[in-house]
């Protein structure tokens, strides 16, 4: 599949679902929604398993993740409920379990579970998870939204709004510019992260020289084809910074 049309549909198809998140723990609550909120998908919420059957039958998520330990019911009696609708049958879902509980996972994999975490889960892991479970290409790192200085090096034009980046993460980035370079060119890029130059050699993986991109503007998403060990764990480190700011569960 032509990797532009890939990225428009992935792009839609994520806008146009919402996954259900399902937890008695309040802040436990707040922390996956808002992790969630920050990797790019629409949310709802529900403190008990009632609430959350109301909830899908206002409208059909797209992925379930339920914590196991439920006020008024288990989290796979809940599921088992909601599948036994024919609206429900094939939706993912994704299990939270408690430090300690072992067979919590042994049961939400054998009625279908995507993946069993334990709780407070790591944002890489629930990235991934929600990924795989939701995504036609999943990606493997977090791509966070944010903005930049970034030079390169060796565009021929001097087009200042390629200076900056409205996606990043440790892998590549979409870069914004009215003139992006063709597809498959290698860019030389520095990128400057609060201070730190992180030198990149990239190559153009899509260009939308109008309207598109994820960003609905004109630009080109790039993949490091080269980056120095120390510099992707910076960006790393950055990204979990962003996407964890102020959202740190009480009992992490």
């Amino acid at each position: 599949m032509d990797h532009q049309k890939t990225e428009r549909t992935s792009l839609y198809v994520r806008k146009n679902r919402y996954v259900l998140v399902v937890d008695s723990d309040a802040h436990l609550l707040f922390y996956t929604t808002t992790l969630l909120k920050r990797f790019g998908y629409e949310t709802s919420s529900a403190g008990i398993a009632k609430e959350a059957v109301y909830m899908a039958s206002m409208a059909v998520p797209s992925l379930i993740i339920t914590a196991l330990d439920l006020k008024d019911m288990y989290g796979l009696d809940l599921i088992q409920h909601l599948k036994k609708g024919q609206a429900f049958s094939d939706i993912p879902f994704i299990t939270l379990r408690r430090q300690g509980d072992i067979s919590g996972e042994k049961r939400s994999l054998e009625l279908g579970a995507s993946e069993c975490l334990y709780q407070p889960v790591a944002p890489e892991r629930l990235y991934i998870a929600v990924q795989t479970a939701t995504e036609i290409r999943p990606r493997k790192s977090i791509r966070l939204k944010t903005t930049l200085p970034v030079r390169v090096t060796n565009m021929p034009h001097n087009d200042i709004e390629s200076t900056t980046t409205l996606d990043l993460s440790e892998g590549g980035m979409f870069l914004r510019s009215s003139e992006p370079a063709e597809v498959n060119a290698r860019l030389s890029i520095q990128i400057n992260l609060h201070g730190e130059i992180i030198p990149v050699d990239a190559v153009v993986v899509y260009s939308y020289k109008i309207a598109g991109g994820p960003h609905l503007q004109p630009g080109m998403g790039l993949e490091f084809v080269h980056i120095e060990p120390r510099s992707q764990e910076l960006i790393r480190r950055f990204v979990r910074s962003e996407v964890t700011q102020g959202i740190v569960p009480m009992n992490a």
